[in-house]
């Protein structure tokens, strides 16, 4: 059994507050409260502090271990040394005392114990933090007599991965060893040790040795099992401090340092930290199995410190995508994911500092340089996107960005241009230097010169507005001879599209507005405007254009469609005639808005003359069905020349599917080959011009073929204004007395001619009347020769329709007194009755033939009247009676008696007497 003796207690000095002080202490007096004559000194106090009360010292900071070293007053030799001690923290609870490790104090004071065997001389104890912090109160050191048997030895390899084996051994001969695995002391009633055995899990070993009724000290060891973790889900599950086997596969996400390395797979993201900066991983390659480490926690933040080397998996690397977020999604739930915040903008921070500011609208999340990124002032304007790591110190949460890229900014071209300059050159080095400085072009805007003269030789590219605008009162010109596509070309654009609802349309991009206004164009082979996607643009203005088109390319060639195209006083012409057609658009209102009520897509022509535009072709091609949304506008505009007979209004209003558009016609002119194009006015069609406020005579260009559209001063559309401006005389009419009294003259023939027809009951006589009254009007109301001379053909046309009616009814006539004649004659066997009927049978084919004209009807009466009256001499003198057939008198043809003729067909003696 082992000697008594009296206890060395040292009692620790603590604080009086609530909070640990933050003054260093060095000395036995700042250190010790009682027990300071067990003590000769205290050395190597490194980082303790007064803690607070209840707690006794703090031994470590935030950032390093606290260490110190009791000198005894006089060497001793004790059995056992106690001391009271508690942890940190959670993640802080280590304490090695005498060169024992205690790695799990608790949250309460508590009592621990290094059991010695009594013979060994100590003349100092260490007192140190393993980690960084821990508090103690007292320690105890306990003198006795050596016990009579040795203190057992524990051996084994702790910590342990699966299993480690065991052994106990004592030197003193014949003793018997017992043990406990729950951390009890032994007595010898436990279990008793008779060979080496296995543990597989955390367990504090604790031994004694008993040679009959003495014991020895109580020997103690802790073995701790490392535990195998199959993913991050599992791994982050784990407490401070805890040693652990990672079993499974992860992707490096982030190594934004040799210190930092951000893991993930397919359970959550966790952070390894190397102090040594030893890592040489890059984003995308994966991490192998079987690697240990330590759990860490550091400000709150979850870490792992590896205790192994990581291997990368050779040959695999992913190709890595982020996770887009927005300043909600910075949260401590999402410590350690590597993320993007897209579209954001920042404050850099200040020289001395890492913390800086990261928006998105009016959200905002607090950035830390952590690590060690160069960070420019923001350029004005800019957004960025930043790789980053979402983060915590303490409860704050951060986003440390791992690397920021300046998003390109959409800048606005909007340029003077000098006389003479090539268009598209002008854009290709505006883009040019938009674009080396890492931005895109938006929008462009081309402002021409005064009366200047330009070329193009290729297309005006742009994925937004573009706006090509001359002076108003001195328009510029444009030769696009050299041009082989496009003058406007709207491509790569991403500006969406919105649905009526707000929503974005993906099948659409946006584009504003598309402009070409005060310029003169020539030779355009290829379209004015070409969307090369599918875009919804939402206005086309050509404003005070002449354009000359030459080739078959659509004027207008939309993949998507326009809400608005709107020409106005413009020209647009082509001296060959132009083959294309003048809008084609692909996309319908449809596409964006299920309520074409509300949304309308709107053409309008104003002001403005169309000469041999769409030649042949149908005039527009709206690709769409049922759509209510189409408004078409025409007013004050020529139409000369232009489209397809019959297809006017139909490829207008968009095909054969068009359903009941909106139209609105005003003070138009439709002409083809100088008359009118009646396709534009037929009542029949739907959506024609049904106003009656059209002037369909021929403007009398000036010189159509070379571009001048200059009307005739005496025409209708210089007296109602029709057509562009540019081209618009003033009114003056013309002398039309001569043609007048010619048309005077035809009314009189006409009248003449109706005579005392029966206009109510006979509808040719009733369509005469109706001739002469239109003709009468003309007379009345004219101002142009050609109205007049039109009104008189009109007239001569019905006054010969009126002549041929009453011709055929004439023939008729005579046609059925002839049949008469010949009504129960043998026409076969009686050859004079034969010949009637052959003349019968030619003039009812005059009268039956639709296209016989009024001279072969007026043949066919008077050659039918002559076969009548040579039929009637076959027959017996109807004016002589049967007395004087044979009295040798002489009598004509009628029955009249007559002296002796001199030349003439006579009847003499019955007989037909032709004298010479």
């Amino acid at each position: 059994m082992m000697g008594m003796s009296a206890d060395k207690v040292i009692v620790f000095n603590e604080g009086t507050g609530t909070k640990d002080s933050s003054t260093k202490i060095t000395t036995m007096e700042e250190i010790v409260k009682s027990g300071s004559e067990n003590l000769k000194s205290i050395t190597d106090a490194n980082n303790v502090y007064l803690a607070r009360k209840g707690r006794g010292l703090k031994l470590g900071a935030s950032s390093k271990p606290g260490s110190m070293t009791l000198n005894l007053a006089a060497p001793a030799k004790p059995t056992a040394i106690k001391f009271k001690a508690m942890w940190y923290k959670n993640t802080e609870k280590t304490l090695e005392v005498a060169g024992t490790e205690f790695a799990e104090l608790t949250d309460e004071v508590s009592e621990y114990s290094v059991t010695m065997d009594g013979n060994t001389t100590v003349n100092s104890i260490t007192i140190a933090t393993a980690g960084k912090r821990a508090y103690i109160t007292e320690l105890t050191i306990v003198e006795g007599t050596a016990a009579s048997v040795a203190t057992p030895t524990i051996e084994g390899t702790t910590p342990f991965i699966g299993t480690t084996t065991v052994t106990l051994a004592c030197s003193t001969a014949d003793s018997k060893i017992y043990y406990t695995l729950d951390g009890t002391d032994p007595t010898d009633a436990s279990t008793e040790y008779t060979a080496p055995f296995s543990l597989d899990a955390t367990a504090t070993v604790k031994a004694i040795a008993y040679k009959g009724k003495d014991a020895s000290a109580v020997a103690t060891m802790q073995f701790v099992a490392i535990p195998t973790v199959a993913n991050i889900a599992e791994l982050t599950q784990l407490t401070d401090g805890t040693e652990f086997v990672f079993g499974g596969e992860t992707v490096v996400t982030a190594a934004p340092t040799a210190k930092h390395l951000y893991l993930k797979d397919a359970t959550g993201v966790t952070f390894a930290y190397d102090v040594a900066g030893g890592f040489t991983f890059e984003p995308g390659q994966h991490i192998t199995a079987g690697w240990q480490g330590k759990v860490s926690f550091y400000k709150g933040l979850f870490e792992v410190v590896p205790t192994t080397a990581l291997t990368a998996v050779e040959g695999v690397k992913d190709e890595l995508t982020y996770d887009e977020v927005t300043p909600a999604d910075v949260t401590l739930e999402n410590a350690n994911k590597v993320a993007v915040l897209k579209g954001v903008t920042y404050t850099a921070p200040a020289a001395d500092s890492r913390n800086f500011e990261i928006k998105k609208d009016e959200a905002a999340v607090a950035g830390y340089n952590q690590f060690g990124l160069t960070i420019d002032e923001p350029v004005a304007d800019a957004t960025y996107d930043i790789l980053g790591v979402i983060s915590r110190y303490n409860d704050n949460v951060q986003f440390q960005p791992v690397a920021i890229t300046r998003n390109a900014r959409w800048i606005q071209i909007n340029k003077d241009v000098e006389t003479g300059k090539d268009l598209a050159a002008v854009v290709a080095e505006e883009t040019e230097a938009v674009t080396a400085a890492g931005d895109k072009v938006g929008s462009v805007t081309l402002n021409l010169a005064a009366n200047g003269a330009y070329t193009v030789s290729k297309a005006i590219s742009s994925p937004a507005s573009v706006q090509i605008l001359g002076d108003a009162t001195a328009p510029a010109t444009i030769d696009a001879s050299a041009l082989t596509e496009p003058l406007v070309k709207i491509e790569g654009g991403s500006q969406p599209a919105f649905n009526q609802d707000g929503t974005v349309n993906a099948g659409y991009k946006g584009v504003d507005i598309v402009a070409v206004k005060n310029v003169k164009i020539s030779s355009l082979s290829t379209s004015l405007l070409n969307d090369a996607q599918k875009s919804y643009v939402g206005e086309v203005v050509v404003e005070n254009a002449n354009v000359e088109l030459v080739g078959s390319a659509n004027v207008f060639d939309f993949k998507g469609y326009p809400a608005s195209l709107s020409i106005s006083n413009s020209t647009l012409w082509s001296k060959a005639g132009h083959t294309g057609q003048l809008i084609k658009t692909a996309g319908r209102v449809r596409d964006l808005d299920g309520d074409q009520v509300e949304y309308k897509q709107a053409t309008s022509i104003t002001n403005s003359t169309l000469y041999q535009v769409a030649v042949g072709k149908q005039f527009n091609n709206f690709q769409g069905k049922g759509q209510k949304s189409l408004v078409l506008t025409l007013k004050n505009s020529i139409i000369a020349n232009c489209t397809q007979d019959g297809n006017e209004v139909r490829g207008w209003l968009g095909g054969q599917n068009s359903n009941n558009p909106t139209v609105v016609y005003e003070n138009n002119t439709y002409i083809n080959a100088g008359a009118e194009q009646t396709g534009w006015t037929d009542e029949t069609k739907q959506g024609s011009d049904q106003t009656a406020t059209s002037h369909n005579t021929d403007p009398g260009f000036a010189d159509a073929a070379n571009g001048d559209f200059s009307v005739a001063a005496s025409s209708q559309q210089a007296k109602f204004q029709i057509g562009d401006s540019r081209w618009l005389v003033e009114y003056v009419p013309e002398d039309i007395t001569a043609e007048k009294a010619l048309l005077a003259e035809e009314i009189a023939k006409a009248t003449a001619l109706l005579g005392d027809a029966d206009v109510e009951n006979n509808e040719d006589a009733k369509a005469l009347k109706a001739a002469i009254d239109e003709a009468q009007g003309v007379y009345d109301s004219a101002e142009t020769k050609a109205e007049v001379n039109a009104a008189i053909e009109k007239l001569k046309a019905a006054e010969e329709a009126y002549a041929m009616s009453v011709a055929r009814a004439e023939l008729a006539a005579e046609i059925q007194k002839a049949n008469a004649l010949i009504e129960g004659k043998d026409t076969e066997a009686d050859a004079d009755a034969n010949a009637l009927k052959t003349a019968i049978d030619k003039a009812q084919g005059v009268c039956d033939n639709a296209d016989a004209t009024l001279e072969d009807v007026e043949k066919a009466l008077e050659d039918l009247k002559a076969a009548e009256e040579t039929y009637k001499l076959t027959l017996s003198i109807s004016g002589v009676d049967a007395a004087a057939a044979d009295d040798a008198a002489w009598y004509t043809l009628q029955g009249v008696r007559v002296a002796a003729p001199q030349k003439g067909i006579f009847i003499h003696n019955g007989k037909k007497v032709v004298l010479k």
